[in-house]
């Protein structure tokens, strides 16, 4: 066979190799936050960009929530003002605060919205003002006495009318993560991270994707080798606690936890400096290869597990099929299933399993059954 035809065989291939994504994922809606130095690089940026028109056109619903950290250190350095950071937030004085608002919304946002333009997507920029309500942060060093962190704050709630507005057009709302005070209305500078977690709290995305310049939650920050391809709520903790993650990925795992919390079912930390990086992740069995998954503790979509199935805390069962193949273990818990053939519980959409939990074999748990931590569930 030709060449030529052979080649554009194994394209065909790919493009119907993404049917069940597509079928899946139509329709839904993505919360994708991207910065560190991944948006240094101009090339990456409008790559990125093309990928999520990409999704538009096919009938996602992305929104994006942007940092813009460097960009801040370099617009400050320029002003003669000190870059400073406590437990990996930006410590902005009054001062300060002018100069972050003037490069997230007057800068770095409209770039952003006309380089996604650029390649055909109808985007449109939306001030974090708009979106998040904040209060001040108040935070504590290690002996539990206050640090003044200046015009810093966390997100207390979001108005998400534009938002949704946009999305009901097949409009990509791309936020920059500022944040108006309750009762002052002033700006407030808000972790790009946390910001894109509480506005996943309250639009509940299949997916919220975190798109940086590192790969994951890493052992060693130094060594690609370390990384951690999956772990469970606690264990990201437990990383915190005994000085594994510091820096910038400590509010990344907090927020993402928070969004956990809140019902989101899958969150992701990705390295943006690999191309199609998000494609890959949405659109492949196993995701990206590279990249952190923490999975939502008790989410189960039409599943069916086989024999001696042992949830514990942090477990999730996703993405199983009902004939048996392409199981996929994740972190947390114990999964042992032997496939259609052998039977075992069968798991209805949105049950909700306590630590511990025990399901035993043969049983079954309808749809928004819920189990109390530690119970052996005998089911029907």
């Amino acid at each position: 066979m030709d060449s030529k035809i052979t080649r554009l065989i194994e394209q065909a291939s790919v493009i119907v190799g993404a049917l069940p994504y597509l079928q899946a994922y139509r329709d839904k809606t993505f919360l994708i936050k991207f910065g560190g130095s991944a948006m240094d690089d101009a090339r990456l940026v409008k790559k990125l960009m093309r990928d999520i028109v990409l999704l538009e056109v096919l009938g996602f619903n992305p929104v994006i929530v942007h940092g813009g950290g460097k960009a801040i250190s370099k617009a400050m350095a320029e002003a003669g003002l000190e870059a400073r950071f406590v437990n990996g937030l930006r410590v902005t004085t009054p001062e300060a605060i002018s100069i972050v608002e003037r490069t997230l919304s007057g800068t770095i946002n409209p770039g952003l919205v006309q380089m996604f333009r650029d390649y055909g997507g109808k985007g449109v920029g939306i001030p974090g003002t708009e979106i998040f309500v904040g209060e001040r942060i108040h935070e504590k060093d290690e002996q539990g006495n206050p640090i003044d962190i200046g015009e810093v704050g966390n997100v207390i709630g979001c108005l998400t009318e534009r938002i949704t507005e946009a999305l009901e057009l097949q409009i990509t709302p791309i936020v920059s993560p500022l944040a108006k005070e309750l009762g002052t209305h002033k700006p407030l500078n808000v972790n790009a991270d946390l910001a894109a977690a509480a506005l996943a709290k309250e639009l509940k995305p299949v997916k919220l994707i975190y798109i940086s310049d590192v790969p994951g939650i890493m052992k060693d920050p130094s060594d690609p080798s370390t990384l951690i391809k999956s772990v469970t709520r606690t264990e990201a903790l437990d990383l915190i606690k005994d000085g594994t993650v510091s820096g910038g990925m400590i509010p990344k795992i907090h927020s993402a936890i928070d969004a956990l919390n809140a019902g989101v079912r899958k969150v992701h930390f990705i390295d943006g400096r690999l191309p199609h990086t998000l494609l890959l992740e949405i659109f492949t069995p196993d995701g990206i290869g590279d990249g952190t998954f923490i999975p939502h503790l008790s989410y189960a979509g039409d599943s069916i597990i086989g024999s001696d199935v042992n949830f514990g805390a942090g477990t999730v069962c996703s993405n199983f099929r009902h004939d048996g193949g392409e199981h996929r273990m994740v972190a947390g818990g114990k999964l042992e299933f032997t496939g259609r053939n052998k039977l075992g519980a069968v798991i209805g959409d949105h049950v909700r399993l306590g630590a511990n939990t025990v399901v035993l074999p043969g049983r079954v748990l309808p749809p928004g059954a819920w189990t109390r931590p530690g119970e052996v569930f005998t089911g029907a």
